[in-house]
């Protein structure tokens, strides 16, 4: 019975000590397990000179971008144990040539703490290429074709992020439909914020573009909804088309001084190289144009909520499109006595997930403008487009127009007998009345007619 004992328990101590003696080698690394991409394999910029190992989510992201309309382009996310950070990889083509774009870095890095859901980026250069970026319709729009890169890390889980000094640029899409998002951070040595960088990022609330920053892309924070404080640097050179459309909240705008562009007055940004006003506070009901300015941006005050009267002065030439759009609360338009504007413009509509491709129309000067009963047209206008025209909105109130001496072409320099056409409901009427000096129109009881005898216009809605 003993030796059995004494049997038991020396096989006990024996398995104790090939356990212990085997241990060192069997301790799992904790560091990301790298998988292997079967595209980095196969790319030709692929080599194993590599200091770091291609890296892939562990969820579901996709790792190779494919344009619908161009050449498959690939690029990968490689994976830094020492700085725990990510760095974009760009590897061609998949027949192997190169883009004809530059692509070369230097890239910066990414680390993401998901504890703190905040994203650091740090090092030299840019974010990632934009050499498959070759397309210039908004893709962010929908979210079926959201052509910007994909990450390694969940992005509408991101509510903060940190960009240190050393980031020179902020890529073309880069952190849009970052839903989450509530903080932004940028450094001094950031030169450029290209286009649809913070599209759609909705609980975004404040943002402050540096003094060295010299280019704001178009479009730039559009439909950040909850945007309300914007800082201006004073190297700020070139702000692109609508940066703050659909920033419904957005009221506080602040432009540094010394800035040799672009100032704030009254409530209104004003861009001094081109003389335009290009975005006004949502929260106004009366709109002043300084003078001086030759035109008003489109869908400079598109959607304002508040605003009932606008004056413009004599210097203003062009009305851009849809720069009152759906201003729902409109109910007055007054030009200078001695108005030299020439045209008033309209421009497609924008598309959306809601809107498609197929669904044509335009956002004129007043589309939508449900509250507006009658406009006049100075006798300066040569040209004008759809006036009224909008995305399922109706100037339902309008009930007369008038049209100067020198109204002639519509759009696409036609006549102007669809111009008063799309935006009016069925059945509504409309009083038109015509300078007596106009050779082109003329009107008889408040009807529109051509000189050679023709009717035009709203007459059988």
């Amino acid at each position: 019975m003993k030796r059995n004992k004494v049997f038991g328990l020396l096989m006990i101590l024996a398995i104790i000590y090939c356990f212990c003696g085997c241990s060192d080698d069997s301790v799992e690394d904790r560091s990301p397990a790298p998988v292997q991409n079967s595209m980095a394999a196969s790319s030709p910029t692929s080599s194993a000179k590599r200091t770091a190992t291609p890296w892939k989510a562990p969820t579901a992201t996709p790792v190779r971008f494919v344009h619908d309309e161009v050449d498959s382009i690939y690029y990968e996310w490689l994976y830094d144990s020492k700085t725990d950070s990510y760095q974009y990889h760009f590897l061609g083509k998949k027949d192997g040539t190169k883009c004809k774009k530059r692509v070369h870095g230097p890239f910066a890095r990414f680390r993401y703490d998901r504890k703190k859901q905040c994203l650091t980026i740090f090092g030299k250069g840019r974010l990632y290429s934009d050499a498959y970026y070759e397309t210039d319709y908004p893709q962010w729009r929908d979210d079926d074709r959201l052509y910007n890169i994909e990450y390694p890390f969940p992005k509408n889980k991101v509510k903060k992020l940190v960009i240190r000094s050393g980031v020179t640029e902020i890529n073309i899409a880069a952190f849009a439909k970052f839903k989450n998002l509530e903080s932004v951070t940028l450094p001094d040595s950031l030169t450029r914020i290209k286009k649809y960088a913070f599209v759609g990022c909705k609980k975004l609330k404040k943002i402050r573009i540096p003094d060295n920053v010299k280019w704001v892309g178009d479009e730039c924070f559009w439909q950040c909804r909850s945007l309300e404080k914007v800082k201006i640097g004073k190297s700020v050179a070139r702000i692109g088309q609508l940066p703050f459309y659909q920033c419904s909240r957005l009221n506080y705008i602040t432009v540094v001084k010394g800035n040799p562009r672009y100032e704030m007055k009254d409530g209104v940004l004003y861009d001094d190289k081109y003389e335009a006003a290009i975005y006004g506070y949502n929260d106004m009901d009366r709109v002043v144009i300084q003078y001086g300015t030759k035109k008003v941006a489109r869908l400079a005050f598109a959607h304002h909520r508040s605003l009932k009267q606008v004056r413009i002065p004599a210097s203003v030439e062009i009305l851009g499109g849809g720069c009152f759009y759906s201003c729902k609360e409109l109910v007055q338009v007054d030009f200078a006595a001695n108005s030299r504007c020439r045209e008033w413009r309209s421009f497609p509509g924008i598309h959306t997930k809601d809107v498609y491709e197929d669904d044509s129309y335009y956002m004129g000067c007043f589309g939508g403008c449900v509250k507006l009963r009658e406009i006049r047209i100075p006798d300066s206008v040569v040209k004008i487009g759809f006036l009224f025209d909008g995305w399922k909105c109706r100037c339902s109130s309008l009930e007369r127009v008038y049209i100067g001496k020198n109204v002639h072409y519509g759009l696409a320099n036609n006549d102007i007998s669809y111009c008063f056409f799309w935006g009016i409901e069925k059945g509504q009427k409309l009083y038109y009345e015509v300078s007596p000096q106009n050779p082109y129109y003329y009107s008889r009881n408040g009807k529109l007619y051509k000189r050679n005898g023709k009717r035009i216009g709203v007459f059988w809605r």
